[in-house]
């Protein structure tokens, strides 16, 4: 095969490709019209009405083995019921990031998951500074406690730094860490949700 012939065998290809890509062989700009762009549309409003639905924290239990939970947060005497009579839904305080929706649905899909659903710790001061002031939450509890035991504080604590969930329970009884060591007067004056 000489050169001549190469390069004509070349051009060949390249005249063969580009019919190919042609407008009568492979309609490109059809293609992305009719499947790739309503495939992107749908995939977007699909994220979207997602998003929006994962929000609703009536269907929470409907994927998750957390109907105890849910009952909780809607109807109850536990501090999550608190939150939820003050417009705070499951996603306020539970991860709603795509890849954590993904593994609960594989965990879903899967039934790899334990049931009763594993207690989650949180409840940092960080973690509930978001929406409670704490130099807020520290005076209200001391004007509450100003006549008798005004050094009583348990926002307060001579022990120093504790995190809001020492004492704090979102789904089930909260109860004071205090209490290990001392009594007092006021914790009968506690809401029903304390362990008395």
């Amino acid at each position: 095969m000489n050169m001549q012939e190469v390069s004509e065998t070349k051009q060949e290809q390249g005249q063969k490709l580009n019919n190919l890509f042609s407008k009568r062989k492979f309609p490109v700009k059809r293609i992305l019209i009719k499947f790739l762009i309503p495939g992107v549309l749908l995939g977007m409003i699909g994220f979207v009405g997602e998003q929006k639905v994962t929000g609703i924290p009536q269907l929470c239990p409907v994927c998750h083995n957390m109907q105890p939970l849910y009952d909780t947060w809607s109807n109850s005497h536990f501090e999550a019921n608190k939150h939820a009579a003050a417009g705070v839904t499951c996603h306020n305080c539970h991860d709603s990031s795509i890849p954590t929706q993904v593994e609960q649905l594989w965990k879903y899909a899967t039934a790899d998951y334990k049931t009763p659903i594993e207690k989650r710790s949180f409840g940092t001061k960080v973690f509930c500074g978001r929406c409670h002031d704490l130099a807020t939450v520290i005076s209200k509890t001391a004007l509450v406690n100003v006549s008798t035991f005004a050094d009583e504080n348990p926002h307060n604590s001579h022990v120093g730094f504790l995190e809001c969930n020492s004492c704090h329970s979102q789904h089930e009884e909260s109860q004071l860490s205090c209490k290990q060591c001392h009594t007092f007067e006021w914790e009968n004056t506690l809401a029903d949700y304390w362990k008395k």
